[in-house]
This record gives structure tokens, sequence and C-alpha cells, in this order.
């Protein structure tokens, strides 16, 4: 039996149960004609006629006749069909065994007779209404061109893999280029994306580079006039909308501007923004032509090919997705996964379960967006198999294409992505032979968790940067040179960890006094590397700054109980804090962290001469700490210097297990041990604590 008539019988008898004895029934009965369909009508007679064209019954479903990939929902512009390899233009075997089962009389001498090839794929590959797209996959607008293909012989059904509709793929964040105006000025203090997630730490180890490794953007193009960006890292792409010429990536939409920008913005010329992979060779792959336009799966698939096969690409970054799943975009990623070339994408702005892709592909590493406050962004999609790791992605600062040197800030998972894309690059620029699977381990590995561990709506957690390059080179991304041996294993804790920062790139200040904002920030700090959100929220004291390294924490501080004021409405940020109000604020903090504080024995600060000095606020604290092993002197009065700090909140945190990455609990790199006693800096207390 031929194609055409497998149709013929499939569908009448579809229509047949469905109808029953209807006028469409009988009518079909009596017509001596042919028939064919598309999604939406069937057609009577090979030429129709307006006026022959019959309208599909509800529940006839067209993608039940071929072996149809399809999400009803879904919106598609035309179909992807891949055609098997074996029917190529040199097979000559009979495709109509029978001639007279193909219209021995036809009465169009255009539809051939007798004998046909099977599957003439030349005659397929020139008709005007294909496209090939890649070595046997092609595009058409309507069902109707596969029907005719196969009626004409120029294809067969058996040469058909499967048809899918060519889904519409959807950028994953705003396109708009509106937000900063036209200034020239550095705007590294804006970046908030890199200071939580110390994506600075990039930048600091020796010969951890990008260069050479390149990452296909498939976007809208790449505004290359712009003053952040570096040309010398851009190659020449390719422009797959049909708008404009072939080589045509000029970016008229700005996404995929601030998407490149997020990876390889250039970094140290004292303009605009900072990236973690500057120095990366940048492939701009268009497929998004202007504002509120989409691209198709197809366009897609077919750059991610030319990506792996023509561009030689490490890396691919997909700022874009679909709730449909693409067989053919699958394929693609398959094969660039085959060639050790790494995928990351979107996880989608739908702000629901819904599965996305391509982020939910299992070859694919997903990426969710997290707000400033650690909290996932509202719009940031969540679910079985879309997240991986989250990112930075709502409000963050971007390259825009007004002007050479215009910004904006934007909110999407499509500027989530390129942050876990910039760390892929700096991953393939350590070893270029490192596979996906690997990066993966670097990534969950370093990532902060939240809710506890892997979860649908932060994957293994938040990405931090300073944790990823520790797991990816050994090394930590400072060298401080003035921290005393005791102190040594507490400051590279709390500096690897996020929880304490150094003064500068070499000098910790270890002998210098822990300022009251410090404290609060370093405890805040730990609370959230523990897997909790602060909120950002200035505090209302008349001596602080809002928007300063300290304000939320201190907010949060007052707002939950473990710290006050001085009085008359003021904190004294730089002011030194005394060993017993730490002590006692971390004895508070404590109880909101679920930490059992247990009888508290107050004989145990009898061993000590200086007791009598403790205010009567600080005493059960003091002796919680000295029983819990977090302090072996008391010196309540005097000030806490930071390697004394660094050295309690080290014990406090590892005596309590409260850090986790990976599903390991993060501990000091050495036992830690300081049971003597000294004077420093004139003040009469006991250094050890």
């Amino acid at each position: 039996m031929n194609a055409k008539s497998k149709v013929c019988k499939i569908l009448t008898i579809i229509l047949i149960i469905s109808l029953s004895l209807s006028p469409l029934t009988l009518a079909l009965e009596s017509y001596d004609g042919d028939f064919y369909f598309d999604d939406e009508y069937i057609y009577l007679d090979y030429d129709y006629m307006p006026e022959d064209i019959i309208a599909f019954p509800e529940n006839f479903n067209p993608y039940d006749v071929f072996d149809i990939y399809y999400e009803a929902s879904a919106p598609h512009d035309g179909y992807i069909i891949r055609m098997s390899a074996e029917c190529s233009l040199e097979n000559e075997l009979t495709y109509y065994e029978n001639a007279q089962e193909m219209h021995e009389n036809t009465r169009d001498s255009n539809r051939g007779r007798g004998n046909r090839r099977r599957g003439n794929r030349e005659r397929f590959r020139q008709n005007e209404n294909v496209e090939e797209i890649f070595e046997n996959v092609f595009v058409v607008e309507e069902l109707e061109h596969i029907y005719h293909a196969i009626a004409d012989g120029e294809i067969s059904e058996e040469d058909i893999l499967f048809i899918e509709p060519d889904y519409l793929v959807f950028p994953m964040g705003n396109p708009h280029p509106s937000g900063f105006s036209s200034v020239n000025d550095p705007r590294f203090n804006e970046q908030w994306c890199l200071a939580y997630t110390r994506g600075a730490a990039a930048w600091t180890i020796p010969n951890l580079s990008p260069q050479g490794v390149v990452v296909a953007v498939i976007d809208s193009g790449l505004f290359t006039g712009h003053e952040d960006i570096d040309t010398r890292f851009v190659r020449a792409g390719r422009n797959y909308t049909g708008v404009g010429n072939a080589t045509d990536t000029n970016d008229r939409t700005g996404h995929g501007t601030g998407v490149t920008g997020m990876i390889a913005a250039t970094r140290g010329n004292g303009r605009g923004l900072s990236s973690i992979a500057y120095g990366a060779t940048i492939v701009p792959l268009r497929v998004f032509a202007q504002h509120g336009s989409t691209a198709t799966a197809s366009m897609v698939a077919s750059a991610i090919r030319d990506a792996t096969n023509v561009f030689g690409a490490h890396i691919i970054n997909l700022s874009l997705g679909s709730s449909a799943r693409s067989a053919e975009v699958e394929n693609a990623i398959n094969h660039a996964r085959s060639r050790n070339v790494w995928i990351i994408a979107a996880a989608g702005n739908s702000g629901n379960a819904t599965q996305q892709f391509p982020a939910a592909f299992s070859n694919v590493i997903g990426v969710g967006a997290i707000n400033r406050d650690g909290q996932r962004a509202s719009f940031s999609t969540f679910g079985t198999g879309n997240v991986f790791v989250a990112a930075p992605g709502e409000n963050v600062p971007l390259l825009n294409i007004l002007a050479t040197n215009s910004y904006r800030v934007a909110s999407g998972t499509s500027f989530a992505a390129p942050y876990v894309t910039a760390m892929a690059a700096l991953a393939r620029g350590h070893n270029r032979n490192m596979t996906q699977a690997t990066f993966e381990t670097h990534l969950r590995n370093s990532a902060v968790p939240r809710l506890g561990g892997f979860n649908t709506r932060y994957g293994h957690g938040i990405v931090d940067v300073g944790l990823f390059v520790r797991s990816l080179t050994g090394r930590d991304f400072f060298n401080f040179t003035d921290v005393p041996v005791w102190a040594r294993p507490s400051v590279d804790f709390l500096a690897r960890n996020g929880i304490m920062h150094g003064t500068a790139q070499t000098q910790f200040s270890a002998a210098r006094g822990t300022t009251r904002a410090e404290f609060i920030t370093a405890l805040g700090r730990m609370r959230e590397m523990s897997g909790h959100a602060i909120p950002h929220r200035n505090d209302t004291f008349t001596d602080t700054t809002n928007g300063s390294f300290y304000s939320r924490y201190v907010a949060w501080g007052v707002s939950i109980g473990i710290i006050n004021g001085i009085g008359n409405n003021r904190f004294a940020p730089y002011s030194p804090i005394t060993r017993q109000d730490a002590v006692t604020i971390l004895y508070r903090f404590g109880a909101l962290a679920g930490i059992p504080r247990g009888t508290v024995n107050l004989n145990v600060l009898n061993q000590f001469a200086d007791r009598g000095q403790i205010s009567a606020h600080a005493v059960t604290p003091m002796a919680w700490a000295v029983a819990r092993g977090h302090i072996t002197g008391l010196s309540p009065l005097a000030n806490l210097d930071r390697g004394a700090a660094a050295v309690l909140f080290q014990r406090f945190v590892t005596t309590n297990s409260l850090l986790r990455f990976g599903g390991v609990v993060a501990r000091a790199s050495a036992p830690i041990d300081i049971t003597w006693v000294s004077t420093y800096n004139d003040d009469d207390y006991l250094l050890a604590i």
C-alpha cells in the first residue's frame, strides 16, 4: 500500500469512527477523488479549491497518522523532518513497487508514473517549500508540503524518522534597552552579583584564565561597538534568523549583548562592568531578529550543530527556552555533548514548575535565578530537571545597545545562565580536556545549599566563585601575609567560606579590633552560607550608612533581637566590639540557629581571676562559651581582635556543623589548639579565646 493510500485509509477509519453516519462521513464515502490533510483542514482533490475545504472534527488528531512528536499547547512555526540516512541520492530502490497503487491514470502528469526511485532526496532538497538545516534534517512550513513530497516521489514515508513542530523558542530575559543613562563611570560597585558570589576570586588566582576557550552565545547577536566588548576576543558568527545576510550578527534587541557582557565584559579598562571570564573567545550565533521576536527549534538546533562542528565551541550558552521538548534540539545537544561541548541554559521565567527546554534536558546544566537577598527570584522556573544551580539574575547590571557606553539593569534567568557559563570558561581554561561531568562536580561541591540540600528551586545551591576556584585549583584566592600562626587555620577557613574577608588582597589585619559592623556582618554571612537568606533592607540608626556592606546585616540582627544599638538611636558601626558582647551576640544567635544550649553551669567561670569583670547580661553567655569550648579565656571588657574573632567563629561553626558544601561539613584545614596567654597592643587582656 502506498503512502497516500495508507493516509487515506487511516483518515477514513478515524473519521468514520468519530462521526459515525454524519453527513461528512457520507460525503467522504461517496467522494471518488483524493483527499489529504494538514494540521487544520481536510483537503479534497489534489488541486483543491477553497470550496473543497472541510474542517477537522474536534476529536481528530492528524499527528496520529505520522510519527509526530507534538505538544498541543506549544506554539510552533512549521515542522522539522528528520530523514533516515539510508536513502541517499544514489539509492536506486524502487519506492512504489506496485505502480497502479500510485494513480495509474493520474490527472496531473507532474505527479509521475510507474517506477519511482525511493526518496529522490535531491529533488526534495530543491523543493522551494523545503529548507535543509542539517544533513537529513529539513524544515517545512506546512504538513501539506510533506504530503506533496511523498506524493511526488521526492521522499517516502519510510524515509521519515520523525516529524515534530518547529517549536517557538523565547529569550529568557528582558531584551528592552532601558535602564542606566549613558555614562562612562566604572560600575563594578553596582555589580551585586559579583559581590554576593565573590566573583572577584576569578581573577586573583595566577594563571587561571579563560583565554583560548571558545564560547558560543546562541542569542540575538552582539553589539561589538560597545566600549566594554573587546573585539580581539570576538569571532565572526552566523545569522540564522532569515533577516539580513548570513553573517549579520549585529544585536537589535540588547539581549545577546547583555548575556555576552555577563560572560566576558572587558575588565580593567576603566569603563563599565567587570566579568568573570574576560578573555574568553565569543562566537555570536544569532537566532532572535528583533524586539519581541522568537526563534524556532530548527534555528537553535542548527546553531548548536554549527557551534560544535564549524566554530569549535567548548561551551554553548542558551539563554532561551520553550515548554515544548524538541527532539531535534535534543539531538543537536546530544551531538554536542558527544564532542565534549558543554551546554548551559536558562531555567526559564515561568515562575512555576513547568519544565523548560533545553534546561530540562539531562545533558544540560540548567541555571535558576536569585535576587540580591539570596532568594529564588519570583519569575525563576523551578521543578524537576530545570535547575542544577542558581546564580544572580534579578536586577543585574548589563551592557546595552543604545550607545557605545550605555548600560542597563534587567532580570531573567537569561542573565543567570551566562554567570555559570563564565565559570565554565574558567574551568575549561584551567583544563581544556575537562568533561562537563567534572565541571558539574565542582559546581555541586562549591555551591552554597539552600533549604537543607538539593531541591528543585535552587538545585545544588547558589554558586560561589571563591569556593569554586578553590575546588577547581586547590588554591585559595587570597594570600594573607599578616596572620599569626595560631590564627592561620581559622582565618583561611573564614575567608575561604566567605564569612570574613581580608582588608586587602594580602592583608587580613588580624591584630586590629573587630568593629561592631564587621562582627554582625560576619555572623550574617555565616547565616547565609549555612543556607538561609537575609533580605536587603536598611537599618534605622542615625550613624549608619544605607547600602553599606553592613547595613542589611545590622537591620537583620536588630530585627531578630541578637544585637542592639548603644542608645540615642546610634549603633556605632566602627567602634570595636568587646569580647563579652561578641560572645553574647553569638549566644543569642545560637538559639536562632537551633543549637541546643543545655544547662549552663556558671561555676565554669570560677577558674578565671577576671570573672568579676563580666557584665550581668554576659555572665550566662560567657559561661556557655567556656563550656562549649568556644573560648578558653575571658578578658570580657577587652576588644576582640580580628584574628581572635576568626578563631571564635571557626570553633562555633565547626562545633555545630553549620556549613555544608556538596553534602560535606566544612571544617578548618588544620586543628586549632590555642592555650597560651599573652598581652597585646598595650591592652592588658588575654589573646586566647
